[in-house]
């Protein structure tokens, strides 16, 4: 199965378009503006390196949504994206409309559009749903929700945020079988209607969620089951090991409209009596509590301190999750500052995904001598002081004493805020305090400061240059010696040729010359690659092949040329470089077919490399790879 790979002002669609069923489409994280995506094959798309944004300007073209996928048998995987702003004439715009198959989504937001997910029927569907959150969907109608599934055969979400939709349900779902479980459904101040909808019945698993009904609701019940004519109706329903809280004075537990009583078996319920819950339940061990408990309110993917990170204090080294606000934290300045709120918030590591989630790991003593004390485990976006400028520690990877945390896992992170933006003293190290630049909508009702206007930096704040780039070397080399295998400055450079290897010679300028017996139907470049940062070469983190500068094909004294500023040059092709009048490829990248328009026959075909970089030796050969 082949990776395409997606950059900053690339078609995300083309690379979907060009994929064959099976292959992953890898998004460099970045915000990409009405790119509206269909998908009717079995693919994962992925976002790398950090959260892909997809915004809407216009109106969808298909009048549905951000991304329309879906058709009978196939498996769509999307990971990573957040989507916000859909809107079409008839109310239903949605970040994702499923329109059949198998649809998994994982560490994505879908958020202020007029719907979140919009499911249709199909009867052998499945969707899941983890680590995601949705918010602030929905029209004001009533008819539209932060999640509609339609009759398929199963709908499962686990570990997710749901909260804040407009009028409408949290989740409604009319699927065969549902799961829901280990997630947090809040109205929060919405104008919310159920928190969860089962109209048609079916079998239920609803579990150790914590479910909160506002005060401002616009519908008492927080969960009802068969309402509109329970078609499936279920052969094992339970709801069990939940909190339920109600904030809404008139509120109404669950509404059963079926002739079966429910399973309702271990929850603790908050602001509602045993009469309020409802008649149509069966079983025991309900707890009614009499204080409402704290609602954690923080996002999913909430980026800062890992949990055991011990933060410098007036009293010594106390755990991150130790401490409460008020407490006295000492500043790398040495001033002692107290705490004015602090953040927890869990996040999925979903091992070889990275994303806003996936913690980096900064090695005892990889700044300085005992900077840090110990290992510290911070998310990509936490930034470092180092020689008086704030750097995240993303920029700062080198593989070595500063690497990625790839292990599937799920991390519990914290934020601590001080009354302005400082520095704090994380394990040793020098790391920033919480900075409001703008994303305390983030935290709307968990920080009684949201209204507050946005905070500058406490220090220059970079993510590139030739400081950044000084500083990265020198912790490089500070690391030591790069292990593993050696490096070449060959890039074994050939072509794939309707699936058979094409050597070519080498000359002068940097051109290689290859021949063909007759016109290909498909040309590959393949050679070695690998990435400058992880090889310890330079700051890219890249996977890099060759440099192209232009393609020649020639026959005879007939000829066509592509140039590398062509945007033909996708499928394996890294966005172009104006500056150099270069598009690397990433070892394995497809010519465009328009190149041999015309071409009848034996041909030469010239590339033009203007750089190469150094390689590990023993690098798996791309060319076996595809062939095989």
């Amino acid at each position: 199965m082949a990776v395409l790979i997606v950059n900053p002002g690339g078609s995300i669609q083309a690379a979907i378009d060009a994929a064959n069923p099976g292959d992953t489409v890898d998004v460099t994280a970045g915000t990409y503006n009405d790119q509206f995506l269909t998908i009717r094959q079995s693919l994962t798309l992925q976002a790398v390196g950090g959260e892909v944004k997809l915004l809407e300007d216009t109106s969808p073209p298909d009048g549905k949504a951000m991304i329309t996928e879906g058709a009978a048998g196939i498996s769509v995987a999307i990971n990573g994206f957040d989507i916000s702003g859909v809107a079409v004439n008839d109310s239903n715009g949605a970040a994702i409309r499923y329109e059949g198959g198998n649809l998994s989504l994982s560490n994505v937001y879908f958020h202020d559009n007029q719907e979140g997910l919009l499911g249709a029927a199909d009867p052998n569907g499945n969707i899941t749903i983890d680590h995601s959150e949705f918010a602030f969907n929905g029209d004001g109608s009533g008819s539209t929700h932060n999640i509609y599934v339609g009759a398929i055969n199963s709908f499962t979400i686990t570990n997710s945020y749901i909260h804040d939709t407009s009028e409408g349900h949290e989740i409604k779902s009319r699927a065969a079988n549902n799961t829901i479980t280990g997630n947090r459904i809040f109205d929060n101040n919405s104008t919310a209607s159920y928190s969860i909808d089962l109209p048609n019945g079916g079998n239920a698993n609803i579990a150790n969620n914590v479910i909160e009904q506002g005060a401002n609701t616009h519908n008492p019940l927080i969960i009802a089951y068969g309402e509109e004519g329970a078609s499936n109706p279920g052969t094992t329903v339970s709801i069990a090991n939940n909190t339920i809280v109600n904030d809404d004075p008139s509120g109404a537990g669950v509404w059963n409209a079926t002739i079966n009583p429910l399973a309702f078996t271990d929850n603790s319920v908050f602001g509602l009596t045993a009469s309020q819950l409802s008649s149509g339940l069966a079983g025991s061990g309900t707890t009614f509590l009499t204080t409402e408990p704290t609602l954690d309110l923080a996002p999913i993917d909430t980026a800062c301190y890992a949990r055991g990170t011990m933060i410098r204090t007036d009293r010594g080294e106390v755990s991150i999750e130790e401490l409460s606000i008020g407490d006295r934290v000492v500043t790398h300045s040495g001033k002692h500052k107290p705490i004015t709120w602090i953040g927890r918030g869990q996040a999925l590591s979903t091992g070889g995904r990275r994303h806003a989630a996936t913690p980096v790991i900064v090695r005892k003593a990889a700044i300085a001598d005992n900077v840090p004390l110990r290992d510290l485990r911070i998310t990509k976006g936490h930034a470092l002081l180092i020689d008086g400028v704030l750097i995240p520690v993303e920029e700062l990877i080198n593989h070595r004493s500063i690497f990625w945390d790839d292990r599937p896992q799920e991390v519990q992170v914290y934020h601590i805020e001080l009354e302005m933006h400082d520095v704090l003293i994380a394990n040793g190290a020098p790391a920033e305090s919480y900075r409001d630049d703008g994303n305390r909508w983030l935290f709307r009702n968990a920080n009684s400061g949201w209204h507050l206007p946005p905070q500058e930096p406490c220090a220059p704040l970079l993510t590139s240059g030739p400081v950044v780039d000084a500083i990265w070397r020198r912790l490089l080399d500070r690391a030591g010696p790069r292990p593993g295998a050696p490096l070449t400055d060959d890039p074994d450079l050939h072509l794939l040729v309707d699936g058979q290897r094409v050597d070519g010679k080498a000359q002068a300028g940097g051109i290689y010359v290859f021949r063909l017996p007759r016109r290909p139907s498909s040309v590959r470049v393949i050679s070695r690659a690998g990435s400058p940062d992880e090889l310890g070469i330079a700051r890219d983190p890249r996977l890099l092949g060759v440099a192209l500068r232009q393609a020649v094909v020639w026959r005879g004294p007939q000829m066509r040329l592509i140039e590398a500023s062509d945007p033909a040059l996708g499928h394996g092709f890294h966005q172009f470089e104006e500056t150099n009048g270069l598009r690397w490829t990433d070892g394995d990248a497809l010519l465009s077919a328009t190149l041999f328009d015309g071409i009848n026959g034996a041909c030469d075909v010239e590339l033009h490399v203007g750089c190469t970089t150094r390689y590990p030796l023993f690098a798996t050969e791309r060319s076996i790879a595809v062939a095989a």
